[in-house]
């Protein structure tokens, strides 16, 4: 089987198949989010209570065909899903999220990171929970 071959089957059955500098990339990100969400917690343990409070806000969110990644980020901006739609973006752009976002309707909530809404609105997720781990999601070649 050639590698092209397999990346297909792959693909086929519902893997994303990347680098592995991407995967190391993805971890990487994983990991920054992962400790900026435990520096909160610890804000939020010590009486921090600021933006924290803020009640979850579960939104239907639809991408439409012919949407740009700035209406899309401006809509998730107006809908307070994000705080910065240029920063979210150029977040989709840098991490190569742009190209695959999918058309169709996604539940995204005000607490979401920026790369649990990519993974969301280009249905990386699979099934998983917000916030899980990548990890068994990706076949690195």
């Amino acid at each position: 089987m050639t590698e092209n071959q397999a990346r297909q089957h792959l693909e086929e059955n519902g893997y994303a198949v990347i680098e592995q500098s991407e995967y190391e990339k993805l971890v990487r990100e994983r990991q920054h989010l992962k400790t900026k969400i435990e520096n909160q917690s610890d804000q939020t343990e010590s009486g921090d209570n600021q933006s924290n409070s803020e009640s979850v806000k579960i939104y239907q969110f639809k991408v439409n065909s012919g949407m740009s990644l700035s209406e899309l980020a401006s809509q998730l901006e107006e809908l307070n899903i994000i705080d910065d739609a240029e920063s979210f973006s150029q977040f989709m752009e840098n991490n190569n999220y742009s190209r695959n976002v999918q058309l169709g309707e996604f539940e995204l909530h005000n607490r979401l990171t920026y790369e649990q809404i990519a993974n969301i609105l280009t249905k990386m997720m699979m099934n998983r929970r917000a916030g899980e781990g990548l990890e068994g999601l990706l076949f690195c070649m």
